[in-house]
């Protein structure tokens, strides 16, 4: 749809109608010959703009551009190549990709130091918050955690009383059980 909608308006600012028709093979012909002499007059200008801008240029000139565009050409290869260290630090410290992937491109320079360097900041901003996040659940989860019933441990022997409270409380939930089945019988 949206596609659509750019070549509508591609269209419109080319004050070209989107749909046009035409009553004979001949005036499609002629359209179309019209349209391919408007862009080859295009192009040529601007090939000819461009051929006359080098030809203005020195030899230093164009050595200079050249420099340029291969320094411009190494600086990317550095940032591809920083981008797989930086990636390699997060999979070290066992993070799923989905955790950096969006921040990475803002981490990543030329420079590998500081790509290294803001990688692990940011390992250890996400461990850190992490970590906390992971405590405060498990401190919510301890607080709704309830107390088990008062048990009176004074004997040396800690099995014996556990067992005993074991049994005591086993005990109450079978006359529970007991009576529940009793009534449900006499009816």
């Amino acid at each position: 749809m949206d596609n659509n909608n750019l070549e509508l308006k591609k269209a419109q600012s080319q004050d070209i109608k989107p749909f046009k028709t035409f009553n004979h093979q001949s005036d499609l012909d002629d359209f179309l010959r019209g349209r391919d002499e408007n862009l080859k007059i295009k192009l040529e200008s601007e090939i000819k703009s461009k051929l006359e801008k080098e030809a203005k240029l020195t030899a230093e000139q164009k050595l200079v551009e050249k420099v340029k565009e291969l320094e411009n050409e190494k600086r990317l290869v550095l940032i591809d190549k920083n981008r797989i260290k930086a990636e390699r630090e997060f999979l070290s410290r066992g993070l799923d990709k989905g955790n950096y992937i969006e921040i990475l491109e803002f981490i990543v320079s030329d420079n590998e130091e500081d790509t290294i360097q803001k990688a692990r900041k940011l390992i250890d901003f996400i461990e850190l918050n992490s970590k906390s996040i992971a405590d405060e659940k498990i401190k919510k989860a301890m607080q709704e955690v309830k107390k088990p019933e008062n048990i009176k441990v004074n004997s040396k022997n800690f099995n014996e009383e556990i067992a005993k409270n074991l049994g005591k409380s086993r005990a109450k939930i079978n006359q529970k059980s007991y009576k529940i089945i009793n009534e449900y019988l006499k009816k």
